[in-house]
């Protein structure tokens, strides 16, 4: 069934049937342990990954001397943070919801992973306790600072989380240099731009952020991208053309206007 994530409408199989029943999957050399009660885990019993083309891109897309530290901000049960261990020295994991911190512990201590660090709080653009939102759903990982709404679902809040400014929380935990950054924080990421606003300047990483549901309002021209940054940018957004096969390709951002979807920031020069 694997072959099924490059065709249209597979996701709707990863709906059915949820159930709280426990498992565990070994896909390649990377264990997974998760219920069917969630859409992130089924995707990945059934499918062997989860983005699994957009992580090879990512990490594809960065130079080769730029394999230092990579940061996984919304990290959710780890998938993306135990992938970018094959590239990085060492990844820091930034999950603020409880509720995904056993799994993503799970996950690290199967596979045996010294490299990745979680770190219980969110980043933001100042330090707070913030109320924390989700839909109610088997999707954990649509919970969001964000008050926007963004889903077919109103948001309801399920607890008080913790933020850290990115600058401070990384300079108090001796983080001095950031090679890559991935954020999906579901509409929250300008705030986590500005609270990281030293970190980029001074590292200057490739960044990987969606742009969509909360966030397309405020992230939908390229300009606006741009005055989140302190040095010119370009992006490149990762593309899935119409049809019944899904390859995914990468296409430099020529328009002001953007669409909806996955980019890739890097610096100009």
């Amino acid at each position: 069934m694997r072959w099924l994530d490059r065709f249209r409408g597979w996701r709707r199989i990863a709906r059915i049937a949820p159930s709280e029943a426990a498992f565990t999957v070994v896909n390649g050399s990377v264990a997974h342990t998760g219920t069917f009660a969630s859409k992130l885990d089924r995707e990945v019993y059934l499918f062997g990954s989860y983005e699994a083309d957009f992580i090879r891109v990512f990490l594809d897309f960065i130079p080769s001397e730029r394999r230092g530290v990579a940061l996984d901000i919304g990290a959710n049960v780890g998938t993306h943070s135990m992938a970018f261990t094959s590239r990085f020295a060492a990844v820091h994991a930034f999950e603020p919801n409880e509720r995904l911190w056993k799994t993503f512990e799970r996950n690290v201590a199967l596979n045996e992973l010294e490299n990745v660090h979680l770190h219980r709080v969110g980043l933001a653009e100042s330090a707070a306790d913030l109320p924390f939102f989700d839909i109610g759903r088997d999707n954990l990982g649509l919970g969001t600072f964000s008050t926007i709404e963004q889903y077919d679902r109103p948001l309801q809040q399920v607890g008080v989380f913790r933020v850290e400014r990115g600058d401070d929380y990384l300079e108090a935990k001796g983080i001095s240099t950031v090679d890559a950054i991935k954020i999906d924080v579901q509409g929250f990421e300008p705030h986590v731009l500005i609270g990281l606003n030293k970190t980029l300047a001074k590292s200057k990483p490739v960044v990987w952020i969606e742009i969509g549901g909360g966030t397309f309002e405020d992230l939908s021209s390229l300009r606006r991208v741009q005055e989140l940054f302190p040095y010119p940018i370009k992006m490149h957004r990762l593309a899935q053309p119409e049809g019944v096969v899904r390859r995914l390709t990468i296409e430099p951002v020529v328009s002001q206007k953007l669409k909806r979807g996955n980019y890739l920031i890097s610096p100009l020069d």
